[in-house]
């Protein structure tokens, strides 16, 4: 039997494994859980300062397409 060696900031916080909203402005979906938004639609959207009614990003469950 073999022992596991954690180290205690190896494991990850409920605060880091907090969702959040993707970083578009018209956008409602969560972001992609490594990275702001929530695809490379809204990213470049957003990068690129693109402004429209609503979101865009035709993801059946944001609120703002």
């Amino acid at each position: 039997m073999s022992a596991v060696n954690i180290m205690v900031d190896e494991i990850p916080t409920a605060a880091s494994l907090e969702r959040k909203t993707c970083a578009h402005e018209e956008c409602s979906c969560l972001a992609a859980i490594d990275n702001d938004y929530c695809d490379s639609y809204c990213e470049t959207a957003q990068d690129q300062h693109q402004s429209r009614d609503g979101c865009g990003c035709g993801h059946p469950d944001c609120a703002n397409c």
